[in-house]
């Protein structure tokens, strides 16, 4: 259900509740109510701002809301069985083995966002553009957790942790020439977000043997750094032999990895996070050019 509602012109207000279910998720979790509302105000209305005859729109507005998410394969919470080939007596053979732990808690991935925001538009609209800053924090992700090959699984999905993203997105398009013959107008965007684990399925504790770490995006580079390569001289070949009298093997051309803890030994307290796939930024530029249309 929605109701928009708009007082004198120049009020506006939505609101919005729907309830959603996925059949995916386990008997007891399948239905989720994922409310909405959104404020705006078209200040070019107001009294004071009529006879400004050069801004055609100037509209703040500030949204709240919550989507959710369910997208994991069907029968994933009842345990389903992995099939595998397998030779018996010479001969082959299917068998049915366990893949997955059953569930039967998983529920709804959900997302609440908060958005606020600018819409402009100055000089007959040849100038038109909006400023978003937003705020999106996940709860009960839905996520494989790994589990020790001991107990006859792979892993189970689970609803742990909780992220957040929380960013700026800025439009701008420009009507740079216009007559009967040829026109000539401009897009730009530039966004900017920033991708955060807040809590895992220990708490504020990454899980090491996933590669996700607290205040850090889900996908990371976590690898050793590279200090160049071995070079001949005298300190270089004195730090060398520390290193191979703990089982290594570096002569110079081999690469230096950087010994983050100082003990001379290369191991897996020496790998750091190195960086992001995610961008820092991002953006682009449209031109739309036209001759006798």
């Amino acid at each position: 259900g929605r109701v928009n509602y708009t007082l004198m012109n120049r009020y506006l207000i939505t609101a919005s509740g729907r309830f959603d279910g996925a059949s995916v998720l386990a008997p007891g979790h399948k239905w989720d109510f994922f409310p909405s509302f959104a404020v705006a105000w078209k200040a070019q209305d107001e009294e004071f701002l009529r006879n400004v005859a050069w801004l055609n729109e100037l509209k703040p507005r500030v949204g709240w809301g919550v989507t959710g998410n369910s997208s994991v394969n069907p029968y994933t919470t009842t345990g389903p069985l992995s099939r595998n080939p397998y030779v018996y007596g010479g001969a082959p053979a299917i068998g049915y083995l366990p893949q997955l732990v059953q569930n039967p808690d998983l529920g709804w991935e959900k997302t609440a966002q908060i958005n606020v925001g600018l819409d402009v538009g100055l000089f007959s609209n040849r100038i038109s553009g909006s400023i978003e800053w937003y705020r999106q924090t996940t709860t009960d992700l839905i996520l494989p957790r790994s589990l020790p090959p001991v107990s006859g699984y792979v892993q189970k999905f689970e609803n742990i942790g909780k992220t957040r993203n929380s960013g700026v997105e800025i439009t701008l398009s420009t009507v740079n020439i216009r007559n009967a013959n040829f026109s000539w107008s401009t897009d730009i965007n530039w966004s900017q977000n920033k991708e955060e684990i807040l809590e895992l399925q220990n708490g504020a504790q990454d899980m090491l043997a996933d590669r996700r770490f607290i205040g850090h995006p889900l996908a990371v580079f976590y690898n050793y750094a590279n200090a160049g390569v071995w070079g001949a001289s005298s300190k270089e070949l004195e730090d060398m032999a520390k290193f191979n009298a703990n089982g290594h093997r570096f002569y110079p051309g081999t690469i230096r990895v950087v010994d983050q803890d100082g003990d001379y030994r290369i191991n897996a307290n020496d790998m750091i996070i190195l960086g992001s796939p995610r961008p820092l930024w991002s953006g682009g530029i449209t031109n739309n050019i036209t001759y006798k249309n």
